[in-house]
């Protein structure tokens, strides 16, 4: 009885051990993007040579999507933003259920990036000798000689008056562009006939679309059949605005200005001498512009003095001076728009010849220096430095690479981890820079920013960080589930705007963390602090701390916090959390902070949000296989020996 008793055992020892370790499935292999524009990515990759292998699961950005037939061998993910990183989670499966490990990749969708000449009031006549001639053409051949120009808008007054003649002459330069080009109606285009310009240039009110933005060109009305020299009669705007999309990324192009002029009203652009005004454009059309929840820009003409300005996100530009009085006739507008930002609007000097071309897409606004384009003195194109927007609140760039600006308080730098990290999973790809991005924080206030994107498990994952003025070089992630996630570190400026007070004592680096995935477990954030800071403040390795915001109690909470190690540059330090937030590093001197000395645990996520959770049903789970086969089988076996035992 005893030897029947121990086979039923073995028995089902083995059948346990065949199959909880009867090995995962064999996993995809050469996982890569194919083909990727600005709002897909197309992923390949070479299906398991296992002639069990059946389907591949496939997750984007940490979401079950479908699985994908054996045999098929891609996905085109869509539906995305331009400039954006996503990524991919593919587990293979095979006719047993058995599940393979992950493998995963990261890529980015294409930038989406328009770049375009604004041209200003050029006043052409019969006479083609004169000045404005020479200019419009000379615009031209500097103009077909850049490479990096996507369409060119002339902001009306293409004609002194509104002439078969002069229309023609004007045309006639403007059609020696080699890229697509669009003319806005200006108020000394206009005549008795007010068809004569479209016959020449087209509508005078119409929509286009490039790349996605919506290009808005408002035409003029005239009341009655008086000319533009009736100083009597207003001009006003020509468009109907019920049939744009006012949600979409917008630029306007007009011939007068909408804005209020720096320093004055809305009234004060085109006033003459009895307070007339030409246009009322800066006072009526306002109320519709105002509408547009994405207007990146507004351009207009008629002003021969180039002034532009920030006001919310919108750029306004006034004139682009082709035609204008003095040195500044000699400029045209250039600007670049990148994934919806206003990435720089620079005046180009085009009077300095067709074959200087400077080399401008490297400086954007945010790090321009400021100089005034209403008052700047012409500047060498071949060693200019790009003219920023004078008046303009720093735009952040939506770039990969470091950026942003000057650090108040001290900065890190690089040397070795000084602990162990364990974890595993693939490297999704990382970004880093300055500005905003997949934050709450005001852009003004982070000084640096990084973001990691890897597969997490219910094991710690290594997050590692290499932009050294982060202060943290690694972050061990524990998630609940497999499935992928992105964190994102930022050292700011100053204290975090998010908090609703400065965390007490002398703090070394003020930083944000934030995980755009809810079902982590804890993590370990290891730092390193300079030792020259703590010998100038007289801090000791055990009084480095680390606080986390609690935003439910409103106070710093002080983190449990070990230290690892120390070479001749660096302390380095952990510190325990089992959630994301705002952080601040340093000597903490005020008894009264909330201690967190507790195990980690998971105290933000609610068990009702993991069940409501939109994953994948039982069979489709990143799991190990066969539980219930286990106590199924355990079950007949038993019934088996039972009923032996019952006939003796």
């Amino acid at each position: 009885m005893r030897i029947g008793k121990m086979l039923v055992i073995l028995t089902i020892l083995i059948i346990f051990i065949n199959i909880v370790y009867a090995g995962d499935a064999e996993e995809i292999s050469n996982l890569n993007n194919e083909s990727y524009e600005i709002n897909y990515i197309n992923w390949t990759w070479k299906d398991p040579s296992s002639a069990n292998f059946t389907k591949v699961m496939i997750y984007i950005d940490g979401k079950f999507k479908t699985n994908i037939s054996k045999g098929k061998q891609y996905y085109n993910a869509t539906g995305f933003s331009s400039g954006t990183s996503h990524s991919i989670g593919t587990l293979a499966v095979d006719t047993s259920g058995n599940i393979s490990t992950w493998v995963n990749d990261t890529k980015k969708t294409k930038d989406n990036i328009i770049r375009f000449i604004t041209i200003g009031d050029a006043h052409i006549t019969s006479n083609v000798s004169n000045d404005a001639y020479q200019r419009l053409t000379n615009s031209v051949n500097y103009i077909n000689n850049r490479t990096d120009v996507d369409f060119v808008v002339q902001l009306g007054d293409i004609a002194d008056s509104a002439t078969s003649n002069n229309f023609a002459n004007g045309k006639s330069i403007l059609d020696k562009l080699t890229k697509k080009y669009y003319v806005v109606e200006g108020n000394h285009d206009i005549g008795t006939s007010g068809t004569l310009f479209v016959s020449y240039f087209g509508p005078t009110e119409h929509i286009e679309s490039v790349s996605g933005h919506q290009l808005i060109f408002v035409g003029i009305n005239k009341n009655g059949t008086k000319n533009m020299y009736n100083t009597t009669i207003a001009y006003d705007w020509s468009f109907n605005y019920d049939n744009v999309d006012k949600n979409r990324p917008t630029i306007i192009f007009a011939h007068g200005p909408v804005q209020a002029k720096p320093g004055g009203s809305c009234r004060d652009w085109d006033a003459n001498a009895n307070n007339e005004i030409y246009f009322s454009y800066a006072c009526n059309m306002k109320s519709e512009t105002d509408k547009f929840t994405n207007l990146l820009g507004y351009y207009a003409g008629h002003v021969h003095k180039g002034t532009n300005q920030m006001i919310g996100n919108t750029l306004f530009v006034t004139g682009d001076n082709l035609g204008g009085n003095g040195a500044d006739s000699d400029y045209i507008g250039y600007t670049i728009i990148k994934n919806g930002v206003v990435v720089g609007y620079w005046l180009l000097n085009y009077s300095l010849g067709p074959d200087v071309l400077p080399s401008i897409t490297s400086t954007p606004v945010a790090t321009a220096t400021p100089i005034p384009i209403a008052t700047a003195t012409p500047i060498p194109i071949a060693t200019a430095t790009p003219i920023p927007i004078a008046t303009a609140t720093p735009i952040p760039i939506a770039t990969t690479g470091s950026g942003g600006g000057n650090s108040g308080g001290s900065s890190s730098g690089g040397g070795n981890s000084g602990g162990s990290s364990s974890g595993g999973g693939n490297s999704g790809g990382s970004s880093s820079g300055g500005g905003s991005g997949g934050t709450a924080e005001p852009y003004e206030n982070i000084y640096k920013y990084e973001i990691q994107e890897h597969a997490v498990f219910t094991t710690p994952v290594s997050f590692k960080y290499l932009t050294p003025e982060l202060a943290i070089y690694d972050v061990l992630v524990t998630s609940m589930q497999n499935d992928i996630a992105s964190l994102r570190i930022e050292v700011l400026k100053d204290t975090s705007r998010l908090v609703g007070t400065p965390a007490p004592g002398i703090v070394y680096k003020n930083i944000n963390a934030w995980i755009d995935y809810k079902r982590i477990k804890n993590a370990t954030i290891r730092f390193k602090v300079e030792n020259s800071w703590m010998s100038n403040n007289g801090i000791s390795d055990n009084n480095i701390k680390m606080l986390k915001w609690d935003n439910n109690s409103k106070e710093w909470i002080e983190l449990m916090t070990n230290v690892l190690n120390k070479d001749d540059n660096y302390t380095y330090v952990e510190s325990q959390t089992d959630s994301f937030s705002s952080f601040a590093i340093g000597y903490i001197k005020d008894e009264n902070v909330s201690t967190n000395s507790s195990s980690p645990v998971n105290l933000a996520v609610d068990a009702r949000e993991v069940e409501a959770e939109n994953v994948p049903i039982d069979t489709e789970n990143p799991k190990a296989p066969g539980f219930e086969s286990i106590l199924s089988i355990i079950s007949i076996l038993s019934i088996v020996h039972i009923s032996k035992r019952i006939k003796r």
